[in-house]
């Protein structure tokens, strides 16, 4: 069976995502990053989303962990 990942942060920096991802990483949950944009067009890529995903059974453990972080 294949296991489930949801979206818990999104933004249109990768370095942001990168960041969150070492971060929750660090906290032994496993990170999937889905980036949108297009590498060989970074100007165009204004609105594109780039989001930071985990497995369903740590979501709210990660939302959490990034609340803390963010204050």
């Amino acid at each position: 069976m294949s296991q489930a990942w949801i979206p818990v942060f999104s933004s249109t920096q990768k370095v942001e995502i990168d960041i969150f991802s070492a971060f929750l990483q660090e906290h032994n949950i496993a990170t999937v990053v889905v980036n949108k944009q297009d590498s060989m067009q970074h100007f165009l890529n204004t609105n594109l989303e780039v989001q930071l995903m985990v497995p369903a059974d740590q979501v709210i453990r990660a939302k959490r962990l990034l609340e803390q972080r963010l204050k």
